[in-house]
């Protein structure tokens, strides 16, 4: 199968949408049967939607594509599984845990296992891709293809986690990436029409997808901070100062959707710092505050600044300060 002519398949409305379209009653999805259907998916079986005619689509064991159903009344729902849905076309309402956000053509919402979503009811021109993704589906090649995708590898990495809090998403704005749709137009084309190699082109075009996703979080952080009137690297940077206690290099890329080791080369090219060092600047002045403007001991401000090891933050002030905390304290307090 071509790209070009998925269109002609996704567009027209199946049997089940134009009974939806007729009548509201059975336009409403039953939760308990959602919910049963739901459980199944990861074998392969469909939810509320679906892409045939064509029966013959490649039957993979952790992965599912489908289209949702336009007019369908959903409920809120979640279900163990990653789901990525994508708006092939028009727009379409979704809502997730609790907050509605509209979504035009080329956007994607990426929803970790156990969020709690729904899309509102589609019409004749809005077109939803959905994949359902196992987190068995999540192998070691993929893991490792996905190694430096910062902000995606986080993500999956907590998707398939047993001991992580399953409440996160991305919502992400591909339009300027168009090597995203056709990823997942690829993937659609493989799926529909397996041919030899299906499943591996299949895990391959989705390990690509999900890399593109990265680029295209980064891009939209940095279009956030255009519009902002402030540069990407000035927003990181007061990043690290707001967040100087805590913040650490791999939780910092992640923020920005960089890779941890790219993320330290980008630092050190824009600043001529490393980004310890900037760290410890920002710590050092919170330290420098609170000695001038606190009653805490020279300890409780060390573990306040971040500071474990009390003879390390001496050590370190009098670098940055030329004198000892106390010494400072007497001067400026």
């Amino acid at each position: 199968m071509r790209r070009e002519h998925l269109m002609d398949i996704l567009m027209p409305l199946n049997e089940k949408e134009q009974i939806y379209k007729n009548n509201v009653e059975k336009a409403q999805i039953k939760y308990d049967d959602f919910e049963n259907r739901g459980r199944k998916i990861v074998i392969g079986n469909q939810i509320n939607g679906g892409l045939l005619p064509y029966s013959h689509a490649v039957i993979l064991d952790n992965i599912y594509f489908n289209r949702q159903n336009r007019y369908s009344i959903v409920p809120v729902h979640k279900h163990d599984f990653v789901e990525i849905n994508f708006v092939y076309s028009g727009t379409c309402t979704a809502i997730v845990n609790g907050k509605k956000y509209r979504l035009q053509a080329g956007d994607v919402c990426v929803l970790d296992q156990n969020v709690e979503h729904t899309i509102e009811p589609l019409r004749d021109e809005d077109v939803v891709l959905n994949a359902l993704i196992q987190k068995k589906a999540f192998n070691h090649h993929m893991i490792e293809a996905l190694e430096n995708s910062g902000v995606i590898a986080g993500f999956v990495a907590k998707a398939i986690s047993d001991s992580s809090a399953h409440d996160s998403f991305l919502l992400l704005h591909t339009q300027s990436i168009p090597t995203i749709r056709e990823n997942f137009e690829n993937i659609l084309c493989e799926f529909l029409e397996p041919s030899i190699g299906s499943e591996t082109l299949i895990q391959n075009y989705l390990t690509n997808f999900l890399t593109l996703l990265a680029r295209c979080y980064q891009e939209n952080k940095e279009e956030e901070c255009r519009k902002q009137g402030s540069s990407y690297l000035t927003t990181i940077l007061r990043y690290i100062e707001d967040n100087c206690v805590q913040c650490t290099l791999e939780k910092t890329a992640r923020e920005f959707g960089f890779h941890p080791n790219a993320f330290s080369r980008y630092i050190k090219k824009e600043t001529g710092r490393t980004f310890k060092s900037l760290v410890n600047e920002s710590r050092l002045r919170l330290a420098a505050f609170l000695l001038s403007h606190s009653n805490d001991s020279i300890s409780d401000v060390a573990m306040q600044c971040g500071w474990s090891n009390v003879r390390q933050f001496y050590a370190k002030f009098k670098e940055a300060y030329h004198k000892m905390p106390k010494e400072y304290r007497d001067q400026h307090k």
